[in-house]
Formats: structure tokens, sequence, C-alpha cells
């Protein structure tokens, strides 16, 4: 799965996944949260296999999918094709669930594909200003 910690943190518990997951457990206990690292995704947009890596949480059908994008996304991506394949991305995941909500945000500080993703809702921009 790739790293186990979000957000560059020094201790599991302090990454923002862990963080944001404890908040939904302590509204709902019986809430199912799981995490899943697609900076493969973020570095290699174009070969990204959509089924080997998310077909499983997919077809979860789960009702909310929060994702994280733009700290690993290279500087010199070519954005037309990451633009295509982010809208297949969140596409991927309304197959058989088109209700699900997608919360999408970008970098926090900034990446080269920030500009097309808050294009695309619900993309929220987290850049600091």
């Amino acid at each position: 799965m790739g790293r186990k910690l979000g957000m560059a943190a020094t201790v599991p518990d302090s990454d923002y996944v862990h963080i944001l997951t404890s908040r939904f457990l302590s509204k709902n206990p019986r809430v199912n949260v799981t995490a899943k690292n697609i900076s493969w995704f973020e570095m290699d947009a174009k070969h990204y296999d959509f089924d080997l890596e998310l077909k499983n949480l997919r077809d979860t059908k789960p009702e909310l999918v929060i994702m994280r994008i733009g700290e690993n996304v290279p500087p010199d991506v070519d954005l037309d094709m990451f633009e295509m394949r982010y809208v297949a991305l969140l596409n991927y995941f309304r197959i058989n669930n088109p209700k699900v909500v997608i919360l999408a945000g970008t970098s926090v500080w900034g990446s080269a594909a920030d500009s097309l993703m808050i294009n695309h809702k619900p993309a929220v921009s987290l850049k600091k200003f």
C-alpha cells in the first residue's frame, strides 16, 4: 500500500487521515473508515491502474470518498493528461454508486495540478493564502 503515514507525519496518529478517522469515530463509533494512499496516481496518473488499486474499495460502495491530491504531482506533469485521468478517477467511484459523495482537496502547498482540479467540483483548494 505504500507509505503508511499521510502529510509527512512523524507518528501514525498525528497525520490527517488518522485525525479525521478519530473525529468520525467520535461522532459514530460504528462508522467504517478505510484509508488508501494514492500517491502513485499523483506521480504517474497516466499509468495508474484503477481496477488494480481501487476496485476493492470502490466495490464497497462507500457513501463518502475524501481525496487529497497534489503533494506528489510532478511540476512538469502533462496537465491535459492529468486532468483527463483525474476526472476518470472521480467517475471511477461513481460506477454503480452514483450517489457517492466525493470531496477532493488540493495540495496545501500548491501543485501544478491544483488549478485544473479546482474546476471539477467538489474540489476544494487547500492552498495556504
